[in-house]
């Protein structure tokens, strides 16, 4: 349960180490986004797990545990920059995947208007906030504790203190109110 792991001194680093498919997809012209001014940050809800998977519905199983508890299967699905580099060719043809396309393609229309809103991708960090997976088909909040939150915001943080000027987009506008998410 998770009132017994407050008292767990949370790493950011050591979980990006235990489960190293969590790292956020960074495009390879972010660092140069980032000195002009016009780097994105794209922050989805979290991964999912298939419906047979059952490690990430317990909060202090998964946060003690590692990749390797997982199977191919289940580390192909909450591979964040494997996701986006085998989608982006096929202009996320897979519908579980479409969540990208059509983000991407609100944040094209509003801002850039590049003629292909994939042009986006480069100059763009994704992350999920939590760390921890959905159940397939479901959204987060049907498995979210306060440890979830109290570990999540770590990780945020780490992005919006290393970054000089940012725009920063949510799928869910609940992430963005409850941590306080500030324009730079």
């Amino acid at each position: 349960m998770y009132t017994n792991m407050n008292k767990m001194n949370f790493d950011v680093n050591d979980f990006r180490m235990r489960y190293p498919e969590m790292s956020p997809y960074v495009g390879e012209q972010y660092n140069i986004a980032q000195e002009n001014n016009c780097a994105l940050l794209v922050i989805g809800e979290s991964h999912y797990l298939p419906d047979y998977s059952t490690i990430h519905k317990d909060c202090a199983a998964w946060y003690a545990s590692d990749h390797t508890k997982l199977n191919q299967e289940e580390r192909v699905w909450i591979n964040t920059r494997d996701i986006i580099c085998d989608e982006l060719p096929t202009n996320f043809t897979n519908p579980a995947h479409g969540i990208w396309k059509y983000g991407y393609q609100k944040i094209n229309e509003w801002g850039p208007e590049f003629e292909d809103y994939r042009t986006l991708f480069p100059y763009t960090v994704f992350f999920n906030f939590y760390l921890r997976p959905a159940n397939q088909g479901d959204t987060f909040k049907e498995l979210c504790t306060p440890y979830d939150n109290i570990v999540a915001m770590p990780t945020f943080s780490i992005w919006l203190n290393n970054t000089n000027r940012m725009v920063l987009y949510s799928y869910h506008d609940s992430l963005l109110n409850r941590v306080g998410a500030r324009m730079c």
